[in-house]
């Protein structure tokens, strides 16, 4: 029930004042006034929204840093402002021209402009100011679902039947949706969760389980130290490095690795260098996003004539991992599950017996064996005749077999990854007769021939 214009727009003028001086937030700032005198605060100039601010990012980023009453009573007041920027005050003056620009026709309230300035973040005409205010004040609701108002009115029926075991705070239930998107009941809640899943997954800093359990491998001297924020620069680096994660670290880049097997929208690194085949005709642009039908797909069209170079080689790389990790090839296990369990002895939730051989920063190789890297791929080829489920005989049979080059089956050639710099990585051939060590490391060269 929306209230009458008038009494809508005092309600309005009234939070603006208290969004700009705490002190007239009366139960905030009673609950607040020791944490705003003598704690980490205490140095910022009241007004202009700054205190509120301040007290925001500690409930973020350290909460620990004031007290439980603060941090309740800040969250209430959050919770209450969270659909419109007209009540960010820091934020809103950050990118008044910036909404003026890539936002004017959006209305005010329901998330609406916050999306819309969110969308144009990466744009080169952003105001550097208005880029920072925004990622500060995503990086506060990617930490509590229930400040995004947008997720808060779409999934309370979802959250309860999928989350309600799920600690508020530090993006725990964000990371619940992400992961039961697809069994969600109502198709608004899974749009917006598709929203905040491309945040988690472009930005390790807005994946709060990420950030904070995987820590030590980001910080500066990390295996994934160094690297540019954004683009999904730091995932891939992470995705890369799997068998050193910690091991909760490790947990929450799993989940998000097989998002984005579900749907190639949530991994930048394939939207750019396969935004043409993704949006072609041609190509895969009839093909609906969701249980790994894209990246299916672009797989196997990839040996197509005026298939891009660099989005071929990328999806080999990504092809040749998710085949260590049978549920990462989301249209075959779905298909395939039943005939998996009767032949291969495979149970629900299973990886692989062998993982995929991940490269340390400074490089690895080694020939690529797929009976013994992809189990269960190989099961599935070499007793494709006793299968009994026809998708499954159908998704089986439309495969196009990693090994299926010329070059990758003649013994004297070496898959090799390489890693020029921090998290960036490409598969070259490399010719072992001119080598002087031999291909091997650990596996025959000849192995290359019965893949």
């Amino acid at each position: 029930m929306s209230l009458p214009a008038e009494c809508g727009a005092e309600v309005l003028r009234v939070m603006r004042e208290e969004a700009q001086d705490l002190s007239l937030d009366v139960d905030v700032y009673k609950a607040c006034a020791a944490d705003a005198i003598g704690g980490p605060c205490r140095t910022v100039v009241p007004g202009g929204g700054q205190l509120r601010a301040c007290l925001e990012d500690l409930v973020t980023h350290n909460r620990t840093a004031i007290s439980s009453n603060c941090s309740r009573g800040i969250t209430h007041a959050a919770i209450l402002r969270a659909s419109d920027i007209r009540l960010q005050l820091p934020l809103h003056d950050a990118c008044a021209q910036d909404a003026k620009r890539f936002c004017a026709s959006v209305p005010p309230g329901n998330m609406q402009v916050l999306v819309c300035l969110g969308e144009h973040k990466s744009d080169v005409d952003m105001s550097v100011g208005c880029s920072a205010k925004l990622h500060a004040y995503q990086e506060r609701v990617m930490s509590d679902f229930r400040l995004d108002s947008r997720v808060l009115q779409a999934c309370p029926a979802d959250i309860m039947k999928y989350c309600a075991n799920t600690s508020l705070g530090s993006g725990n239930v964000h990371q619940c949706l992400i992961a039961s998107q697809e069994l969600l009941g109502s198709a608004t809640c899974r749009q917006e969760v598709h929203r905040i899943a491309k945040l988690a997954t472009s930005d390790v800093r807005l994946n709060r389980p990420i950030a904070r359990h995987c820590m030590r491998h980001v910080a500066a001297d990390g295996i994934c130290g160094g690297l540019a924020a954004g683009k999904g620069r730091v995932l891939e680096c992470l995705k890369s490095h799997m068998g050193s994660l910690d091991a909760k670290c490790a947990q929450h880049v799993d989940l998000l690795r097989r998002a984005q097997a579900r749907d190639v929208t949530y991994n930048p690194s394939i939207m750019t260098a396969c935004a043409e085949e993704i949006k072609s005709p041609q190509f895969c642009g009839d093909v609906q996003h969701g249980g790994g039908a894209v990246l299916s797909c672009l797989g196997r069209l990839r040996m197509q004539p005026r298939f891009g170079k660099e989005c071929k080689t990328l999806v080999m790389t990504t092809m040749m991992r998710h085949s260590a990790d049978i549920r990462l090839m989301v249209s075959l296990h779905r298909s395939c599950v039943d005939d998996l369990g009767r032949l291969c002895n495979y149970s629900q939730g299973d990886a692989n017996a062998v993982g995929v051989h991940e490269s340390s920063i400074h490089g690895w190789e080694s020939s690529y064996r797929q009976d013994k890297v992809a189990p269960y791929l190989t099961c599935l080829r070499e007793r494709q005749v006793e299968l009994e489920d026809a998708a499954c005989k159908v998704t089986v049979a439309r495969l196009q077999p990693l090994s299926s080059t010329p070059a990758i089956r003649a013994p004297h050639l070496l898959v090799q990854r390489v890693f020029p710099s921090a998290g960036s990585e490409r598969w070259i051939l490399s010719n072992c007769r001119s080598r002087r060590t031999p291909c091997s490391t650990g596996h025959s060269s000849s192995h290359a021939s019965k893949t």
